[in-house]
């Protein structure tokens, strides 16, 4: 099993703000010593019945913060990770996308009870309002992943009255981003960094994932067989790059 000891009992942040781990001494520490090796271990054992090539965690204890890795940066050369990898967060992008839109709210230069369509007109949605207070909350019965924009004529469907209902949609966060970039007047990207990573010293968050910072990530593998599931047993190939500028899960980072 790989993780770095150095940052695990020893511990050192990126952030300031962080507070470093020392080696735990006295019975209180050794216990929690005990606890930390045994959720390392977990970590190791979940990765392996998955098959998956890496995995991090962060574990934040009061002022304590404890860095875990297990896998690879290679998966097939076998080379460790360092310890400074980039993340994709999937996801939990879109709390950094809320944020911004909150913050511009506050600002005056968005109304979250606006129809979208008043900063972007070109949407092609369909007749109900879609304000950016329902597409922030999962209520627009937008899909849950088709393309914001299409050809000519490409119009987008609900399967629900807008606001009578709750379905995830990745679609609605895409054409938020797209909005937040039209109100800043720059790439999804440098809003999302300099309106929350930077004001909060997280200088490891990318707020795209880009190929240019790809030697950083852990390299990405997918099952040979997709129709199957991911368990150790079904071997893994390596999975092409894709670039992510998605307001619904463009956003990489550090563990620190």
């Amino acid at each position: 099993m790989f993780f770095d000891r150095r940052r695990f009992l020893g511990g050192s942040v990126a952030l300031a703000a962080a507070t470093s781990v020392h080696a735990a001494t006295g019975t209180a520490n050794a216990g929690k010593t005990a606890a930390l090796a045994a959720i390392a271990a977990y970590l190791d054992e979940h990765r392996r019945f998955f098959a998956l090539p890496a995995m991090g965690m962060v574990i934040v204890d009061g002022a304590e913060t404890h860095f875990l890795n297990s896998g690879y940066h290679d998966f097939a050369g076998r080379v460790p990770l360092g310890g400074n990898e980039l993340w994709q967060i999937g996801s939990i992008s879109k709390s950094f996308i809320a944020a911004c839109c909150l913050q511009m709210a506050d600002a005056g230069l968005l109304d979250l009870d606006a129809d979208i369509r008043s900063v972007m007109p070109e949407a092609p949605l369909p007749e109900a309002k879609f304000n950016f207070r329902g597409l922030l909350d999962h209520t627009t019965g937008l899909p849950d992943f088709a393309p914001s924009f299409g050809p000519p004529g490409y119009q987008l469907w609900t399967g629900f009255r807008t606001g009578s209902h709750w379905s995830y949609s990745n679609t609605a966060y895409d054409l938020i981003g797209k909005a937040l970039a039209r109100i800043d007047g720059k790439p999804l990207a440098a809003v999302i960094e300099t309106r929350v990573a930077q004001p909060l010293g997280m200088r490891g968050t990318r707020g795209a994932i880009n190929w240019r910072d790809r030697p950083r990530y852990p390299a990405s593998y997918a099952p040979v067989r997709p129709d199957r599931p991911v368990l150790q047993q079904n071997p893994l190939a390596p999975a092409p790059w894709i670039d992510v500028v998605l307001g619904a899960g463009s956003v990489a980072a550090t563990l620190s």
